[in-house]
């Protein structure tokens, strides 16, 4: 019968024990303290780029309104050159913001095709599961 060490030891090994437990909740707490200021730090940065588009949006939409209202005041009186430069300005206005649009609806069709291309694999990998399961039974009738 093998004897056992004697309870200073025991409890020397206890604490030791205890020790190495302590330390791996810190680890883990530390490692939680780490992910939660990352998460804020990209919610931060987020939100940063949020408000610079906008910003952005709000500045477009003042300029064509100052275009809009510089071209509306101006009918009364013929400025040519300052008029086809107000033109100029809401069409440049107009242009970006297609182009936006135009890009939000590419991204839009992008990701409309990845979700069916992701649906036709997880239906590809349901069939095959399908097969593979009906192999297996077909198997083990034939071992019978």
């Amino acid at each position: 019968q093998p004897v056992p060490p004697p309870p200073a030891v025991q409890i020397l090994e206890l604490r030791q024990l205890l020790l190495m437990a302590r330390q791996d909740s810190v680890n883990t707490q530390q490692q939680v303290i780490n992910a939660g200021h990352q998460l804020i730090m990209t919610e931060q940065e987020m939100a940063r780029r949020d408000d610079m588009h906008q910003s952005q949006l709000r500045e477009m939409k003042m300029r064509a309104e100052r275009a809009e209202n510089l071209l509306d005041s101006r009918q009364g009186c013929r400025d040519e050159p300052k008029e086809k430069e107000l033109e100029e300005n809401v069409i440049g206005v107009n242009d970006r913001a297609k182009q936006k649009n135009c890009r939000i609806d590419k991204l839009s069709d992008q990701l409309e095709k990845e979700k069916n291309r992701a649906s036709e694999m997880e239906k590809s990998v349901s069939d095959l599961t399908t097969q593979l399961e009906e192999e297996k039974e077909g198997r083990s009738r034939s071992d019978q």
